[in-house]
């Protein structure tokens, strides 16, 4: 399996995250893609994907695919994926909030959804596939994709600071485990709570209080991924500002599926993905 990632330059960088390629054939045949508060956009030069809409165990399962490119708006919960064939995509994922300068439009409408994305933006999909399919060295590949992706991006010089500073203010560690963080955002920002839900929901795809538990989750598997998380369930809970380990447990299984016991006995190489054999 060939995996290159890399952290684009400045400006863009404002906006996207990473810029990644996989290749190759996965040793395991699903994967669960797990809430991040992020969006993605992929490029697929294989085979189609399955997205399993119920429990793909079932004897006759939900699924649709998704074939040559495609945008995963904002996740509230788990997806379940699985690749009908060998791997070959390319995609970039963005800052929570730096999509929308890239669409344009609320993207609470694109919100737990993966949409076929010339449906969205047109012949510009077909024009880069082409453009990206003769390269056929990574570094060329990946050179040229970010080179593309700032043509379209170039006219926005930064992020709403507003949305820049809601995204930090609640994905702070120390802000994490504060119940009124969404007010105390609201009361800094100088607007009311139901402004500042509606500012944030636009712009990340999700309510600022569904992004604070998201941002809280994705600290809990940091938590377990340390070398001490030996600690019991009930510290873990108290120290991340859940009520108890139930509540903890709770939206665990919510955001993944699985327990925290079968999370750190799972063979994890990325957060944002569990495998299923």
């Amino acid at each position: 399996m060939e995996v290159q990632m890399r952290v684009p330059r400045f400006p863009l960088s404002q906006f996207v995250q990473v810029i990644w390629l996989v290749r190759g054939q996965l040793f395991y045949r699903r994967e669960k893609v797990i809430p991040d508060g992020t969006m993605e956009l992929i490029l697929n030069f294989g085979p189609p994907y399955r997205v399993y809409e119920d429990d793909p165990e079932q004897q006759t399962p939900k699924f649709y695919h998704t074939r040559k490119a495609w945008i995963v708006g904002t996740q509230e919960e788990y997806l379940m994926i699985e690749p009908e064939g060998r791997t070959d995509l390319m995609g970039f994922r963005f800052h929570p909030g730096g999509a929308y300068p890239f669409f344009g439009f609320p993207m609470d409408e694109l919100r737990y959804r993966i949409v076929d994305l010339d449906l969205i933006l047109g012949p510009w999909v077909d024009r880069i596939r082409e453009q990206l399919a003769e390269r056929p060295d990574p570094d060329a590949k990946l050179d040229l994709f970010e080179n593309l992706l700032w043509e379209r991006m170039k006219e926005h010089t930064q992020m709403d600071p507003l949305i820049r500073y809601a995204v930090g203010y609640l994905s702070k560690p120390s802000n994490l485990a504060e119940p009124n963080s969404v007010r105390r955002l609201a009361r800094e920002l100088g607007y009311s709570e139901k402004h500042t839900q509606r500012l944030v929901t636009r712009h990340v795809g999700v309510s600022p209080k569904k992004l604070h538990r998201i941002f809280r989750f994705q600290n809990l598997l940091q938590a377990l991924q340390a070398p001490d998380s030996a600690r019991s369930w009930a510290d873990v809970a108290q120290c991340l500002g859940f009520y108890d380990q139930a509540h903890l447990t709770r939206e665990f299984r919510m955001f993944t599926g699985i327990t925290p016991t079968a999370y750190r006995q799972a063979q994890i190489f990325d957060p944002k993905f569990i495998p299923t054999f």
